[in-house]
């Protein structure tokens, strides 16, 4: 799990972007709704949560979620 920053330093809107490989972008929705994705390809799902007030993401293992066509290593 990575500690992104306190959530009271993240406005709707904001993102911050984590030193992970690949870089995870953690923001927080203009809905007030937390979210982290990756900030390039290959696309998965990380998990977000709040703890002690600090936004925390705990990152994904699962297979990424590609176009058809495109390979975590490039075009196929």
């Amino acid at each position: 799990m990575h500690e992104a920053c306190p959530l009271s330093e993240l406005a709707p809107g904001e993102a911050r972007r984590l030193d992970t490989a690949p870089s995870i972008a953690v923001f927080l929705t203009e809905e007030g709704d937390l979210d982290a994705s990756p900030a390039t390809l290959p696309v998965r799902t990380h998990k977000v949560k709040i703890v002690d007030g600090n936004t925390m993401v705990l990152e994904s293992d699962e297979a990424p979620n590609l176009p058809p066509g495109l390979a975590p290593e490039g075009h196929v």
